[in-house]
């Protein structure tokens, strides 16, 4: 057995006094009747011994209570082991602070339950012990131990985290920072209300592991009615242009269907409202039609009122529209007032020039390259047309009926196999539909499409690329082929030898070939996740891109790629929002920050189904208000405690002491 000394001397010290008034009693008294060898004569034939040897009875009994009492005070133990120390003398702590901790239960949100249960555990813990505090911001500092003191000041910073971890994630932090220890084994405590989204892997805990698993839970499970994401039909917005913005919404009830409003502002203003219904189980996706007049950075809100929870009920974005495309048409100029025609809108920018006047390093400001039936192509053109591509931008090439060599050249530069030799007459029989280049362009599909001719074409392999456009046997007319970030349109036949430039095909071609020559517009980021939307780079500055949070404003991680700035790897305690992205106070657009779709699923583990993905025994789970839990885990260090049976000690020397005084008189 085991004491608890602080307490018992503090016991000891409040009844000494009337401890030492009974010892001198008992001291007197035993001196009377055990100095004589005839003792029990002496009480058997004078009633007066009798009397004394009752007072001394009750004295003896008083004492043992007195005893009892101050055993009890110091609240002995059995140990667990014994030495009477923890076999563990490391612990981790994960605590949730994901945005479904943030739901309300009487009047206190779940994530400060985790907390104040995460403080009771932290007291009950031997005081020798060191604590890692996890959580899912993953911050560098998590990774270490600490005291009592400093794991518990730790607890009282947390704040809500809109970062998606896993329990594999979750538990390869635990085991990053178990690596470092001397002792490799560890209490493991985890507090969460276990999202099956998050907690859905079944793991294998390690050995060295002891687990203690404390759900925090709602009531109840809710419908959760939540904005899951939002694109852009095209990649590119451009002022004065419809545009289709799509909006899709998921409803993780399992029986219930639910109608709900929905809203888009840009900039503040209302650009539209409408209602939805979606189906338990299903997601919806709705559209709303903007145009944008200017040429500038917005940001955009999508909202619904689908009462709690309620931190998925906004949604974030914003987006650039862009300058005009800038094309180059190099090569024969034959077609040139075809293509001023087709790129006449304003969006675009045609420019010509002959392949003896082009200055390669000029190329990367272009976004579509046009090379019109070149017989011969210089190496350093073709060179660069490859870098092009590369570095995301499109090309098209088309080739001479004279020679296929200038365009065998820029396909051998790219790795791409070269044209074959020529056939005749040849009609067009498939349109790839479903292409990025064609779909949504045609409003139904004719049964029998009047298809583009040839008088002649050269061969191409039918499993290089995409083709758009095929003959009968399966070749290519034109083909669309991938290299790097960027596409290349290759067409087979000179445009001198067919109607393509006359056909309503050519129109959307062409044009794609301008558009999809950017990428999609990243309209926004989420919370924890590792890569981020793309900014344009400023020429000659070495600033960094600064963000605008809370009227704070913070340089978050960033890099170049493909002669961008990269904003990657934000921290996980951003709140969702729009924030604007400066360069020297320069605005170079809007950050939209959203909590991951995932956060949204609001279905939550069994007991059995939390032990089995943690790969542990159910009796490991502790379902228990803060008092229970602090003395479960205090007893499992402890040991068994002894402090009642003490009590019941003392209660029961009292009673003995009532029945000598009121029976043996």
């Amino acid at each position: 057995m085991k004491l608890l000394y602080p307490q018992f001397l503090w016991a000891l010290t409040a009844l000494a006094i009337p401890l030492l008034i009974h010892l001198f009693n008992f001291r007197r008294y035993t001196t009377i009747y055990f100095s004589s060898n005839r003792f029990l004569q002496q009480a058997v034939k004078d009633s007066k011994s009798i009397n004394r040897l009752r007072q001394l009875l009750i004295m003896a009994t008083r004492m043992l209570a007195l005893a009892m009492l101050v055993i009890a005070f110091a609240q002995p133990y059995w140990p667990t082991n014994a030495d009477g120390k923890a076999a563990n003398e490391y612990s981790s702590i994960y605590i949730d602070n994901s945005p479904s901790m943030l739901a309300v239960v009487n009047q206190t949100d779940l994530l400060t339950k985790a907390r104040t249960q995460a403080v009771e555990i932290i007291k009950s813990l031997p005081e020798q012990q060191k604590i890692q505090v996890l959580t899912n911001d993953f911050a560098g500092r998590q990774l270490n131990y600490y005291s009592k003191l400093e794991a518990i000041e730790m607890i009282d910073e947390i704040k809500p985290s809109y970062a998606f971890r896993s329990n594999k994630a979750i538990s390869e932090k635990i085991i990053q920072a178990q690596e470092k220890l001397p002792n490799p084994n560890i209490d493991v405590y985890w507090l969460s209300d276990f999202q099956r989204a998050a907690f859905a892997e079944n793991l294998s805990a390690p050995d060295s592991w002891t687990q203690t698993i404390v759900p925090i839970r709602a009531e109840q499970e809710v419908s959760n009615l939540a904005i899951d994401s939002v694109w852009f039909d095209r990649p590119v917005l451009q002022p004065g242009f419809d545009q289709e913005l799509n909006i899709q919404l998921s409803n993780s009830g399992d029986s219930e269907n639910r109608r709900v409003a929905i809203s888009l502002t840009l900039d503040g203003q209302l650009q539209g409202a409408k209602e939805i219904e979606v189906n338990s189980g299903t997601k919806t996706t709705t559209q709303f039609t903007i145009r944008v007049s200017d040429v500038k950075a917005y940001q955009g809100e999508v909202s619904i009122k689908a009462g709690t929870p309620s931190f998925d009920n906004t949604f974030y974005f914003g987006f650039n529209v862009s300058e005009p495309f800038q094309i180059l048409l190099t090569g024969n100029n034959e077609n040139l007032a075809k293509f001023k025609k087709l790129f006449k809108d304003s969006i675009f920018k045609l420019n010509y020039s002959p392949l003896l006047g082009l200055d390669y390093q000029s190329l990367k400001n272009y976004d579509l390259i046009i090379l019109n039936a070149a017989e011969e192509v210089p190496s350093g053109l073709a060179l660069a047309i490859s870098e092009n591509l590369k570095a995301g931008k499109n090309a098209v090439i088309i080739p001479s009926s004279l020679s296929a060599d200038g365009v065998n050249t820029v396909l051998t530069a790219a790795g791409f196999r070269t044209l074959g030799t020529k056939s005749g007459e040849a009609r067009v029989f498939k349109i790839s539909w479903q292409d990025s280049h064609y779909k949504g362009v045609f409003n139904n599909r004719p049964k029998t499409a009047l298809l583009p001719q040839v008088e002649e074409y050269y061969h191409y392999s039918k499993t290089q690329g995409y083709p758009l456009l095929s003959f009968e046997n399966g070749e290519p007319f034109v083909s669309r082929l991938t290299h790097g970030a960027g596409q290349l349109i290759l067409v087979t036949s000179d445009l001198q030898k067919n109607n393509f430039d006359q056909h309503p095909l050519f129109v959307p071609t062409l044009l794609n070939a301008a558009l999809y020559s950017r990428p999609s517009a990243e309209l926004y980021t989420l919370a924890g996740k590792p890569n981020g939307p793309k900014y344009a780079s400023v020429p000659n500055s070495d600033s960094p891109l600064r963000l605008n949070v809370n009227d704070e404003e913070i340089i978050p991680r960033q890099r170049n790629v493909q002669n961008k700035i990269e904003l990657y790897d934000l921290a996980s305690e951003i709140p969702p929002g729009v924030y604007e992205v400066e360069n020297n106070q320069t605005l170079m657009g809007y950050l939209g920050v959203n909590p991951p779709p995932a956060e949204s699923e609001w279905h939550f583990l069994t007991d059995a189904e939390i032990a089995s993905n943690l790969g542990t025994g159910e009796d490991a789970i502790l379902n228990a208000d803060d008092n229970q839990l602090a003395y479960i885990v205090g007893r499992a260090y402890k040991g068994s405690s002894l402090w009642q049976w003490f009590v019941a000690s003392t209660l029961l020397f009292l009673f003995i002491e009532m029945m000598l005084i009121k029976i043996w008189k």
